[in-house]
């Protein structure tokens, strides 16, 4: 296989890049030679994952942090269509939250991954699409690998994008601390929801203080958010916190590291296929991506069973 990497300099504040030389002669030595790319700002790992794949380059390994991957992901399609199907996906996870690697069970050692990378057999994953609205109003497409939510996670992830918090804290602590600040002030907002899947369709209006749209596990450096989701099986797992107070919304964000949440009958889970997510009232509700915060609602997602080959 043609191996292409794509590199983000800048993740884990710098540290990637600091071990990049005794990662590459580790990867030579299992996998053979390889092209690297390295980023110079936000954006370009999409562009360059799709010129290397309209170049040859059949197995593609990000090496960042999830919002690397995502980039990297969406440079596999052109428009709504895959440049080349049987082309490949990896992943060495360095960055702020390192959700993915969770829902893959790979190692946070990066050595170590990179021989689970190798070790293991290509498989079959689905790709969330999502249309959405950007933040000037234009028609926006993106497609997920992990998980994508709005109202306190997108209100989270715009805080902590290119905040001093994230780049002092890193991690796990910058999202605690930055879920206390948004949701003490967080005000529930009117929604209006259509889920298809295996039960049917489902519609609703309810008041939310978060929804997750998952295809992985883990969300915002660690929550435990979707602990039922599958990445081959089809199907979103869908996470709802409704308007039931702040005291039980902080209650449930406890909950939340340990995937306990779902016991308590006030949270609402579904599995879909699709969704149609609009707001009320003039609600603007901001729409997080693998971490990154392309717009806000009205949106739409759909499952892509199995379309991506992952190593």
């Amino acid at each position: 296989m043609k191996l292409q990497v794509v590199l983000n300099p800048a993740s884990a504040r710098g540290r990637t890049v600091r071990q990049w030389p005794a990662l590459a002669a580790r990867l030579s030595q299992l996998a053979g030679p390889f092209v690297l790319s390295q980023t110079t700002g936000p954006g370009q790992a999409t562009e360059l994952t799709r010129k290397a794949i309209y170049d040859g380059a059949d197995w593609i390994l990000a090496v960042g942090g999830d919002g690397t991957l995502n980039e990297v992901l969406n440079g596999f399609f052109e428009g709504e269509q895959l440049i080349n199907p049987a082309a490949t996906l990896s992943v060495l996870m360095s960055g702020t939250g390192g959700d993915f690697r969770r829902s893959l069970d790979l190692s946070p050692t990066p050595k170590q991954a990179l021989s689970q990378i190798i070790e293991k057999n290509t498989r079959r994953l689905d790709v969330g699409r999502v249309r959405l609205t950007g933040h000037q109003g234009e028609p926006v497409l993106r497609h997920f690998l992990n998980i994508a939510s709005f109202g306190l996670g997108g209100a989270v992830s715009n805080r902590l994008n290119g905040s001093v918090l994230a780049a002092r804290l890193g991690g796990k602590s910058a999202f605690f601390l930055a879920t206390l600040e948004v949701l003490s002030h967080f005000q529930p907002q009117g929604l209006s929801l259509r889920l298809e899947g295996p039960a049917g369709e489902l519609r609703l209006q309810t008041r939310v203080r978060q929804v997750s749209v998952a295809n992985g596990r883990y969300q915002g450096g660690g929550m435990h958010m979707a602990p039922r989701a599958q990445l081959d099986d089809g199907l979103f797992d869908i996470v709802m916190l409704e308007d039931h107070g702040l005291a039980h919304s902080v209650t449930s964000f406890g909950k939340v590291y340990q995937g306990r949440h779902l016991e308590d009958p006030l949270i609402r889970y579904l599995q879909a296929t699709r969704v149609i997510a609009e707001p009320l009232d003039g609600a603007e509700l901001l729409l997080e991506v693998d971490g990154e915060t392309p717009g806000k609602l009205p949106a739409s997602f759909e499952i892509l069973p199995g379309i991506l080959n992952f190593r």
